[in-house]
């Protein structure tokens, strides 16, 4: 199997990453081959240091650079390499994001227990260092938490395992939003839709790592926002037409007009915890709305 990162000019969190993963537990009867595949997409190269640290050690390593900008094109580079080693399961994770232990154990476990063509693991957050009290109590950062088995309709690609005929029948992400986001959902709605089988597996923990250039208002509501336009855009991608349309663009106002209103009524004056997680969701029904008019926001630019 093989673990693919994608990264661009993170060193230190990509160092503690490989450092995570050349660490791995597996059962005693369980010993899987695997090729770490790193894709730096700073096409200067300046992950090459970081992982040269690696060779020699435990598991395969691969260093790739991918020097057209953008998420789906380095993660497409990963899939490519992956395949052509012949690795009948592909594992994704962030270069900000730290598995447990036992991780990739836990996600094959899963896969076999359920015969499932995907498995997403568990994502928490890891504040570095604490925020506010209203991004930890409003579980800004919090990903879905279901149970073990869980059947899924989507899934993302900080914390993931597939398996390798997934891609050979729906090919890769989509490359034209490169710079957008989102490609990860579109590409996990469209394997549902294909009747791929996706599962959670709450053992497979990873932790995000969240500092203070995430952890604040400002950044919280641009990323309401792009959430909100990833939503229209998977939405009339999948099922594209008026009624598509019609639906996103009533969701938008509706999360609009109710954010809006709230924001005027006491006591939100007096409370601005309050204050701002309403304009959080404002920021989401202003996304719904302008994606659905098809307005693109390069979060990652």
């Amino acid at each position: 199997m093989a673990v693919c990162v994608a990264t661009y000019r993170q060193p230190e969190g990509l160092r503690e990453l490989l450092q995570k993963l050349a660490l791995q537990e597996f059962a005693r009867d369980d010993h899987p081959r695997i090729d770490v595949i790193v894709v730096d997409n700073d096409a200067a190269g300046s992950a090459a240091g970081v992982c040269r640290e690696f060779l020699g050690r435990r598991w395969n390593w691969h260093y790739l650079i991918e020097p057209r900008r953008g998420i789906p094109q380095a993660r497409n580079r990963a899939v490519a390499s992956a395949r052509a080693l012949g690795c009948g399961f592909i594992a994704f994770i962030d270069d900000d994001e730290r598995p447990s232990a036992c991780w990739l154990h836990h996600l094959l476990r899963a896969q076999t227990s359920f015969q499932a063509d995907i498995v997403q693991g568990r994502a928490a957050p890891l504040f570095q260092p604490r925020p506010e009290k209203w991004i930890v109590d409003g579980g800004i950062f919090e990903h879905m938490h279901r149970s073990t088995g869980d059947r899924l309709d989507i899934a993302a690609t900080n914390n993931v395992l597939v398996k390798s005929d997934v891609f050979a029948r729906l090919g890769g992400f989509e490359e034209s939003w490169a710079l957008c986001g989102g490609t990860d959902s579109l590409f996990f709605s469209k394997a549902a839709r294909a009747g791929f089988r996706i599962v959670y597996c709450s053992e497979a923990l990873c932790h995000e790592l969240i500092g203070p250039d995430r952890a604040n208002g400002a950044w919280i509501c641009r990323r309401a926002l792009r959430v909100g336009i990833t939503l229209s855009q998977v939405n009339l991608a999948l099922d594209p037409g008026w009624k598509t349309r019609f639906g996103s663009a009533r969701l938008g106002l509706r999360l609009m007009l109710e954010a809006s209103a709230r924001l005027l009524l006491p006591p939100s004056w007096g409370d601005c915890d309050l204050l701002r997680l309403r304009a959080r969701k404002l920021c989401t029904g202003a996304g719904i709305f302008a994606g659905n008019l098809g307005f693109k926001y390069q979060e990652y630019r």
